[in-house]
């Protein structure tokens, strides 16, 4: 990540009291510096044969917030890096979650990353689309995620406002970045924030939270002010 781009993430964190952020599609390598003053920073790599840095997943958890790192998840179609904190002294599991948008959707994903008695957090890049979370349109994948969530007994959430903007003009802003809760039992609100990082997707902050999350092609989250 550029020096200029930390310094707008570390700008965007601060001015939100953010003290997790769960970032995808980092495109980093292995020997790519991400570091941030006052953050632990965990990172996935992923490295395509030729050796060019693709997909990727990071998670900044400020120093003050006791957490410990999860075991990267084995999944199917997608990826996630996780971390357990506290929020209103409750053991959590947070995670940041991509999911390619060609693969087809594997809900037993899901369903790995909420096999835990604790409360759960899944928020970032799924690529899918339903009215329930405030996209244009329903797809089939979207339906099915929806559908597994009322089965299962989960909530899928996204923001009022577009999370993405493509490149192509014939294709309109649209909400492929969502949260997926069990357990939680505040009222969380998903938020789209202002550009700052310059990148296709909004930034996404849910600061219904006492430990404040920030998802962007990241999302973040203030600990300790607001569940």
């Amino acid at each position: 990540m550029s020096p200029e781009k930390t310094r707008l993430l570390k700008l965007l964190l601060d001015q939100r009291q953010a003290d997790v952020a769960l970032i995808n599609e980092t495109h980093l390598k292995p020997v790519d510096k991400l570091k941030m003053a006052g953050f632990y920073v965990y990172r996935d790599h992923h490295l395509s044969p030729s050796g060019i840095a693709y997909r990727g997943l990071a998670i900044l958890v400020r120093r003050r917030i006791v957490h410990q790192l999860l075991p990267v998840p084995t999944l199917r179609a997608s990826y996630a890096l996780g971390v357990e904190i506290c929020i209103n002294q409750q053991p959590t599991r947070v995670f940041a979650f991509y999911r390619p948008p060609h693969y087809r959707l594997a809900v037993s994903d899901v369903h790995t990353l909420l096999d835990s008695p604790l409360p759960t957090i899944i928020a970032g890049d799924f690529n899918l689309k339903h009215t329930a979370w405030n996209a244009n349109a329903n797809t089939r994948e979207g339906s099915r995620l929806l559908d597994d969530a009322e089965l299962h007994n989960y909530v899928v959430l996204g923001p009022e406002a577009p999370t993405h903007y493509p490149g192509h003009r014939q294709l309109m802003p649209d909400v492929i970045d969502l949260a997926v809760l069990r357990g939680i039992t505040a009222t969380v609100s998903c938020d789209v924030l202002d550009d700052h990082l310059r990148s296709d997707h909004q930034p996404v902050s849910s600061d219904k939270l006492e430990q404040g999350l920030l998802a962007a092609d990241f999302w973040g989250l203030p600990i300790g002010t607001y569940l």
